[in-house]
C-alpha cells in the first residue's frame, strides 16, 4: 500500500473557497451520494478537499490509480482509509479480504455494508479519480453500496466521466447530488477572488467578466494566465491585453511563459513531456542521451528542482 494515497489534497494559502458549491454539498449531505464529474483541470479535488475542511465531519479519502483495478487491492485501500478515521472498524470484512482465497462477492459486499452501517456518526468517503477504475466487480460493489447505503455514510466520487452504476435510479429518487463542469466553472466573483489571492489586486468587474468569458471559467486557464502575467509591472494591462479565447490560449502561454525560460529549462520541459512518470535519475539519463558535451549533473539537478 502507498499510504499517501489516503491523504486528501492540502489547500494552499492562495486557495479560493467556493462557498456556493460547499453550501450545496452541505445541504445535500443527507443523501448517500455526490458525483463531482468534469474534465481535468476544473478543481474537483480541491473543491471536495475544501468542503471537508469546512464541513468538519470525519472523512476518509482514497486517491485511485489504475493499480486499484484489482478487487482485493481496491477493498484494502477503502478499508484502510476508513480505519484511519474509525480505528477498529471493518475488522470482519478486512479478514475476509485478506484471506488466502477471496470468498464470494456477495459475502464481502454484505459484510462491508453491514460494518459500515455500524458507524454511529455522519461521515464521508471520497473516491478520487474513479474514472481509472474499470473492474466490473468494483462497480458492482459501489452499485450495491448505493442501493442499500449505510445510514450515516455519504460517498463522494470524483471522476472525469460518469461511472457505470445506476445513476439514473439515484437521480430519479433524489438520492444524489451532481456537480458538473457548468457548476465548477469560475464565476466573475470567483475570478476576482482568485486574482486577489494570487496578486493582492482587485480586478475591475469588467476585466473579471472578460477573463471569465474568454476562459469559460476554466480554473487551469485562469491560473496559467495569472502565471504568465506575474512579475509584470502593469499586471492589469497585461490581463486586459489578453484577447484570445481557449483556441489561442496555448499560443499566448507559449509566447508569455516559455519565452522567459532558459534554453536548458526548455530542453528539460521537452524531455519530461514525453514521459508518463519521471524522477531525477530518469531526467539525468535522458540528458545523457542528448550527448551534451557540457552536461553538468549538478546543473541538471538544479533544473529538476525548479521544475518540481
Amino acid at each position: 500500500m502507498l499510504l499517501t494515497k489516503l491523504h486528501r489534497p492540502q489547500l494552499s494559502l492562495e486557495h479560493v473557497f467556493r462557498f456556493r458549491l460547499i453550501d450545496e454539498l452541505n445541504k445535500n449531505m443527507y443523501k448517500p451520494f455526490s458525483l463531482v464529474c468534469a474534465p481535468a483541470g476544473y478543481g474537483k479535488s480541491m473543491l471536495v478537499s475544501s468542503w471537508i475542511e469546512e464541513n468538519k465531519h470525519p472523512a476518509a479519502w482514497v486517491s485511485l490509480s489504475s493499480d486499484e483495478n484489482d478487487y482485493r487491492t481496491f477493498l484494502i485501500y477503502m478499508i484502510t482509509a476508513i480505519q484511519k478515521v474509525f480505528p477498529g472498524k471493518l475488522e470482519k470484512t478486512e479478514a475476509l479480504v485478506k484471506a488466502p482465497e477471496l470468498p464470494g462477492n456477495k459475502l464481502i459486499v454484505h459484510s462491508f455494508i453491514n460494518e459500515l452501517d455500524e458507524i454511529q456518526e455522519n461521515y464521508i468517503v471520497v473516491l478520487d479519480d474513479y474514472h481509472l477504475i474499470r473492474n466490473e466487480a468494483i462497480h458492482q460493489l459501489i452499485d450495491e453500496l448505493l442501493r442499500y447505503p449505510p445510514e450515516n455514510l455519504h460517498l463522494c466520487m470524483l471522476t472525469r466521466r460518469d461511472p457505470p452504476i445506476r445513476i439514473q435510479n439515484l437521480r430519479v429518487h433524489t438520492r444524489m447530488i451532481e456537480i458538473r463542469m457548468g457548476e465548477l466553472t469560475f464565476t466573475e466573483e470567483e475570478v476576482i477572488g482568485l486574482f486577489y489571492k494570487l496578486h493582492r489586486i482587485k480586478l475591475e468587474r469588467s476585466l473579471a467578466a472578460s477573463l471569465q468569458k474568454k476562459t469559460e471559467g476554466w480554473i487551469t486557464a485562469l491560473q496559467l494566465i495569472s502565471l504568465a502575467s506575474i512579475n509584470k509591472p502593469h499586471i492589469e494591462k497585461e490581463l486586459a491585453a489578453f484577447s484570445g479565447d481557449l483556441n489561442t490560449l496555448s499560443d499566448f502561454l507559449l509566447e508569455e511563459i516559455l519565452s522567459d525560460l532558459s534554453d536548458d529549462m526548455k530542453d528539460l520541459l521537452m524531455i519530461t513531456s514525453l514521459l508518463k512518470r519521471f524522477n531525477l535519475d530518469v531526467v539525468k539519463a535522458c540528458f545523457q542521451t542528448k550527448e551534451h558535451d557540457d552536461d553538468d549533473p549538478l546543473k541538471t539537478e538544479a533544473l529538476f528542482n525548479q521544475l518540481i
